[in-house]
């Protein structure tokens, strides 16, 4: 199991799979990585594949602070920085997506090749 201690302490759970170009898969609201168990192992197979629990879900730590569009974006760029992860493509799922956008709109367009959005 892998760890990243955010900026405020919160610790965010993540798995990484596979190798080759990078895919982050960013879940819905309250959902966890296992929403992508089907898919991982496939894409796997010529990218490196990462999956997170967003800060309050799953395995990763519980705040009052922090949750909103811009604080998950937030968490995915210091995870982006953590891994020194570089042209991206984002998965985004139903509320993902507008973490996602969030993302592109604070951070830029430096760490992503795309955006694949599924609703």
């Amino acid at each position: 199991m892998s760890y990243l201690e955010l900026r405020d302490g919160v610790p965010l759970f993540y798995e990484v799979d596979g190798a080759g170009p990078p895919i982050v898969l960013v879940n819905g609201w309250t959902l966890t990585t296992r929403f992508w168990e089907r898919q991982v192992a496939d894409l796997a197979r010529d990218h490196l594949v990462v999956t997170f629990d967003a800060r309050g879900a799953g395995r990763s730590g519980k705040t009052p602070q922090g949750d909103s569009l811009s604080g998950y974006a937030d968490d995915l760029d210091e995870l982006f920085q953590h891994l020194d992860l570089r042209d991206v493509t984002l998965v985004a799922y139903a509320m993902g997506a507008s973490v996602a956008v969030h993302y592109l709109s604070t951070h830029g367009f430096d760490r992503v090749a795309g955006l694949v959005w599924i609703d």
